[in-house]
């Protein structure tokens, strides 16, 4: 998903890339777009799919995402190529400055003992094949209902949707639905249960965020870092909760 992103980033005269099939909105076979996008870019919104009671919208080609809304794309898509967040990047090394200087600490083998599990349990997220949470993320950029604002990207909605998500579709229907699989055809090849890779995803995420956390978040840590670690922690017990208790699709 947004493979293009990077591309375009790099090299802005880069022309718009392949895109999956698509049907128009002012096609009468399915929904059309009353949503607040601006004007000029409402023909340029095609219908995804549904969800629960909501009709989810995107538009036909990645050049056309408003630019913020399009920034928070690519920054997610740094988190996949990093395997990463930057928020937990910045949390491993406070932790590591923390362990450091931590009076608790009396001799050397000690910090070296805690520094090697931090960076132990790092190097084990940043080495996962695929992450399912992320691509999660990812399509909170890439689809979109009728009330939200596609002129940027409110984080805290998005968490929401997310919980919607997962209310209304079980694992296994949610990834392989269309157009959400086009744009994940590394699963075509996947030869294990989604809900039992999501549930071992999202214990090694909350193991290393428990890690990085042991410490506490202490007052020096910016409060914009505060917020995104909290609300990283509220996407995991999400996950958490749809691998373990799959919900009945509704579509």
């Amino acid at each position: 998903m947004f493979n293009f992103f990077k591309s375009v980033y790099k090299q802005p005269t880069h022309s718009a890339g392949s895109m999956p099939q698509t049907t128009s909105s002012t096609d009468t076979s399915n929904p059309v777009y009353n949503g607040n996008c601006p004007a000029d870019l409402k023909d340029k919104v095609v219908f995804a799919f549904r969800s629960g009671d909501r009709n989810y919208f995107m538009f036909n080609a990645e050049l056309n995402i408003p630019f913020n809304r399009f920034m928070c794309a690519l920054d997610i898509y740094d988190e996949l190529e990093l395997g990463l967040n930057p928020g937990i990047i910045q949390k491993f090394l406070q932790t590591l400055n923390e362990i450091c200087v931590d009076p608790k600490v009396k001799n050397v083998d000690q910090i070296k003992q805690k520094i090697g599990i931090a960076a132990y349990m790092v190097q084990e997220r940043i080495d996962i094949h695929t992450s399912l949470s992320l691509h999660m993320k990812l399509a909170t950029v890439r689809f979109f209902d009728e009330i939200e604002d596609v002129t940027g990207y409110d984080h805290e909605f998005n968490v929401q949707k997310i919980k919607f998500w997962t209310a209304n579709h079980d694992i296994q229907d949610f990834f392989f639905m269309q157009p959400i699989q086009s744009f994940l055809p590394q699963l075509t090849d996947f030869n294990v249960n989604l809900q039992k890779y999501l549930d071992g995803e999202i214990l090694q995420s909350q193991r290393l965020m428990d890690c990085l956390t042991q410490f506490g978040l202490q007052e020096s840590t910016e409060p914009e870092l505060q917020s995104y670690l909290l609300q990283q922690m509220e996407i995991l017990e999400t996950m958490k909760s749809w691998a373990k208790n799959p919900s009945m699709s509704t579509v």
